[in-house]
């Protein structure tokens, strides 16, 4: 069992708090987000310039008109208030996100401290935190990766904490706080079966683990329902976005492209049987195929042809896309199943082991390459310490609910992403993953030291 310290060393803690709000001092002042030609080259492209227009519009507009079913509110909303306080520059923003992010490193050793009761596993925990480059990069970026992590590293917080004192009340907190997540980002949507499983096993008692799980289950929802009352009423779907059939048609594509070695835009256009006559016209609409009752696949073929009047239904062109990608995975996994196999550990390789790219280049210049090296073995270490971590928690069966959670909220990113394989949905679970490798780093050094002294005293 781990050393049982109550007295926290602040000075450790305010050490690595220094730490962190050095490593996102540095990497803001690298990047220049007050540069405008930085913010217009660099800074606002792809996703960063959909929520940037999205935040301005909520300026200029007071409504939320300018959304579609995409995006959810909860980060333009962030960013449209830091507007209205600094005006339309993004970087008092980024500077906001660099102090969230050092909030998350406090996180991240409140945590460690608050499950395993050791002062040495937060210190870790935090220095790792403090230190990681991904984490701490995108704190440069107007996108939604730090807020995300900082109200999901609270909510597992105040999950933790309810369950360590029983307290009712951190669990509706942190079912709120968890809502508020989803709502930056819908991916997380599913992860409240993950603290009903950890209740499940901490709690033995069926009447009271019910009652935590719809503590923290009732309050999530509820924050949900406003958002999904609007989708309801503007497009006559009760759905928070239509994200599902897009990720999933994201990941055909990118399995379609690995296997047959052909480009994402070719890969792209053959799944929705774009001709090269109809490949410049306006994709407008998916659903007009399927309300002419054509069969599935005459709806895929005239996916991109639809007439402008058809009629248009974001949420069904989302549920073609998503058939589609199924459709065509399912083919592809009975045909070639050790290419998918490749191509999916491809995409999984690339989701715990990509370096920050291409920030390394964009902060490091030259010695872009020798960074990612030096990164690559402190993150292996990293994982084999993890590892060490989860083995000893394990068998620790007081820690197993703990393990549970630490480990599915860094892994639900990884399997519910799948074959995109992007290493940037990797950074909400960093917090969870290096409190179990400094686990596994304070249990291999408490072994060597042992051995150490056992040589001596012999």
């Amino acid at each position: 069992m781990l050393d049982k310290t109550t007295n926290v060393s602040w000075l450790a803690f305010a050490t690595i708090l220094c730490l962190s709000a050095g490593m996102r001092g540095f990497l803001i002042y690298k990047v220049q987000p007050w540069n405008e030609e930085v913010v217009k080259d660099r800074i606002l492209l792809d996703d960063a310039r959909g929520y940037h227009d999205l935040a301005c519009g909520i300026l200029e507009q007071r409504t939320f008109r300018g959304f579609g079913v995409f995006r959810t509110p909860a980060y333009p909303v962030f960013l449209a208030g830091v507007y209205s306080l600094f005006g339309t520059k993004v970087w008092p923003a980024i500077i906001i996100q660099a102090v969230l992010d050092i909030g998350t490193t406090a996180l991240v050793f409140w945590i460690a401290k608050e499950i395993f009761f050791s002062q040495l596993s937060a210190v870790i925990a935090g220095l790792f935190y403090s230190l990681n480059f991904s984490s701490a990069y995108y704190c440069t970026r107007i996108m939604s990766e730090t807020l995300f992590t900082f109200i999901f590293a609270l909510s597992i917080l105040l999950l933790t904490i309810a369950m360590q004192r029983n307290r009712v009340i951190f669990f509706v907190i942190s079912g709120l706080f968890l809502g508020i997540a989803i709502l930056i980002r819908p991916i997380a949507q599913y992860f409240v079966v993950v603290p009903a499983l950890v209740i499940l096993l901490h709690k033995r008692k069926a009447t009271t683990a019910l009652l935590w799980i719809l503590a923290i289950a009732i309050p999530s929802f509820a924050v949900l329902v406003p958002w999904q009352l609007r989708n309801y009423v503007r497009y006559g779907h009760y759905a928070l976005a239509n994200t599902k059939g897009i990720a999933l048609f994201d990941g055909s594509v990118n399995l379609k492209r690995a296997t047959e070695n052909i480009s994402t835009d070719e890969a792209r256009d053959q799944l929705l049987g774009i001709s090269n006559e109809i490949k410049g016209s306006n994709k407008t609409n998916v659903t007009a195929a399927n309300r002419m009752n054509l069969t599935y696949s005459e709806a895929r073929a005239q996916l991109m042809g639809a007439p402008e009047n058809a009629g248009y239904d974001v949420f069904e062109e989302a549920d073609i896309w998503g058939r589609i990608a199924i459709e065509y995975m399912m083919e592809r996994i009975k045909s070639h199943p050790l290419g998918c196999l490749r191509s999916y550990s491809r995409s999984l390789a690339h989701f715990f082991f990509a370096i920050g790219r291409p920030g390394h280049r964009e902060v490091f210049k030259r010695l872009g390459g020798l960074f990612v090296v030096v990164s690559l073995v402190v993150l292996c270490g990293q994982y084999v310490c993890c590892l060490v971590g989860a083995i000893w928690t394990w068998w620790n069966k007081h820690y197993l609910p703990y393990l549970i959670l630490m480990a599915m909220s860094f892994l639900y990113f990884a399997g519910i992403i799948g074959l995109i394989g992007d290493s940037r949905y990797r950074v909400p679970g960093m917090p969870f993953f290096l409190i179990l490798s400094a686990v596994g780093c304070e249990r291999i050094y408490r072994f060597c030291r042992q051995k150490v002294a056992e040589k001596i005293s012999k």
